[in-house]
């Protein structure tokens, strides 16, 4: 023990000694910039490095504490941070629908009218950020495009009903939308679903550009006409005999141009149809046996039936409220009156009939099969087009209509679709979903009508020309559009 203390003793010693030794070296030699020696690392600090790591030394002054090791723990067990996502959202697809179940797409090349609603799908590469608002901080930012004009559509929540101008997921995801649009007034040109430079992604990455996606169908309709220059002439009221020859002539008018015009079976069918009166019962049977007990010296004239039709019409419309028997005494005093004639050289309404339509049998006839060559051949042109749309849906279909109307007829589309469809459809409105439902919309039966008018009635105006085509598209003249 005594000897421990000894060494020990022995060994501060020579250290007080060293270090008394150290301080006078520093004195006399100086400490200047790049002089001297660092007392840890060359004191302190041992030659050789031991097995363990050193526990951190405390130190004072201006000595140097030694810096923790720069590898982090487990550095071999990290992986390597992902690259960041820059990729920006694309559109996909954009799709049309007139029902938003999206089961009835708009056919290729349609037009849809005022009042119509219109769904709009638009799917993007990715879910994009969904923002719920009814101003421009909706998001994404969709707009339809009527009229060179972009409406922002609000934008609502998955699973809630929606109105005209709102859209909202389709689904629980936000990479597919469904857009709602009720087509107003005064709008005429393309139609097409916007998508803004706001529209982000959920990183947000925003879209490259600004896009447009046109839609496959037309928007025709004229401009509202103000209500000061817009003139109603209140229609003239029609005499009772002056409704009876318009039915009777409209009976002539379809017996002729059906194909099997020459049959009384069809004669007799279309009276029905327009009167619905029997034509065997009545006109052939009880009305011709009451004209020939009245006048036996006509009875080997040849039957003539237009005439006791007008005159039994005539009394139905005059006497609305009498019996069957009321009518046929009425009849019967007709013919004792000379109001009822079977001779067609006497007959009043085959007179007028033969005045209106004087000299005009044979040119008739002509122009009938000229205009119906030109009705076949842009019927056989058009269905060509037709087809080249379906093959490449960037074929403008409507300007390849304006060239053949214009060639074959020397009429333009929006003349055509504007004027002589709008008054077909007006005097025939139960043919609209057909006529806009079908993707062979046929135009060419309204250009044949139109130039046979234009030429059998050269003399008059446009007008008088286009009151002739409303009254034949009202009786029925003019024949629904055909498809192939």
């Amino acid at each position: 023990m005594k000897n421990s203390i000894i060494d020990t003793f022995a060994t501060a010693t020579t250290l007080l000694a060293i270090l008394t030794l150290t301080s006078l070296t520093l004195l006399i030699t100086g400490c200047g910039e790049g002089k001297g020696m660092n007392m840890v690392d060359d004191v302190v600090k041992p030659t050789t490095q031991p097995t363990e790591h050193p526990k951190k030394p405390t130190t004072t002054g201006d000595m140097k504490q030694p810096e923790e090791p720069s590898t982090p723990k487990n550095a071999e067990s990290e992986e390597p941070t992902p690259p960041a996502d820059t990729t920006p959202p694309t559109v996909v697809e954009v799709a049309w629908y007139s029902d938003w179940q999206m089961t009835k797409p708009l056919a290729i090349d349609g037009i849809v009218r005022l009042g119509d609603t219109v769904y709009t799908t638009v799917a993007f590469s990715e879910p994009v950020t969904h923002v719920i608002s009814d101003d421009e901080t909706a998001r994404p930012a969709l707009s339809i495009v009527t009229d060179g004009t972009a409406v922002q559509y609000k934008m609502l929540p998955h699973g809630v009903s929606f109105r005209s101008g709102e859209a909202k997921p389709i689904g629980d995801s936000t990479d597919k939308y469904l857009c709602k649009y009720t087509l107003p007034a005064g709008t005429v040109g393309m139609i097409a679903l916007q998508v803004g430079a706001t529209t982000a992604d959920l990183t947000g990455n925003t879209v490259a550009e600004v896009s447009r996606h046109a839609a496959p169908f037309m928007y025709y309709l004229p401009k509202p006409t103000e209500p000061e220059e817009l003139v109603i002439e209140p229609p003239k009221e029609q005499t009772p005999r002056e409704r009876a020859e318009e039915i009777v002539s409209r009976i002539m008018k379809l017996h002729l141009e059906a194909p099997d015009h020459n049959t009384l079976l069809w004669k007799a069918e279309v009276f029905e149809q327009e009167t619905g009166l029997s034509y065997w019962r009545l006109i052939k049977g009880t009305l011709y046996t009451i004209y020939l007990e009245e006048r036996p010296e006509d009875k080997d004239l040849p039957f003539s039936w237009y005439d006791i039709a007008i005159e039994y019409l005539r009394l139905g419309f005059l006497y609305p409220n009498a019996g069957e028997q009321e009518l046929l005494d009425r009849f019967r005093q007709s013919v004792r009156d000379g109001l009822v004639q079977i001779d067609l050289e006497k007959s009043e309404f085959i007179k007028k009939r033969r005045e209106k339509y004087k000299d005009n049998t044979p040119r008739r006839r002509e122009l009938m099969e000229e205009t119906a060559a030109i009705r076949n051949r842009i019927f056989k042109r058009v269905v060509t087009a037709i087809q080249k749309k379906k093959e490449d849906d960037t074929f403008d279909l409507v300007a390849a209509r304006d060239t053949i109307f214009r060639e074959e007829a020397g009429l333009s589309f929006d003349f055509v679709h504007n004027t002589l469809l709008k008054i077909y459809l007006e005097e025939n409105p139960e043919h609209h979903n057909w006529f806009f439902g079908n993707l062979y919309s046929d135009y060419a039966p309204l250009i044949h009508r139109y130039l046979y008018l234009t030429k059998m009635f050269e003399e008059e105006t446009e007008e008088a020309i286009l009151t002739r085509f409303r009254i034949d598209a009202r009786e029925g003249v003019v024949i629904r559009p055909i498809t192939p």
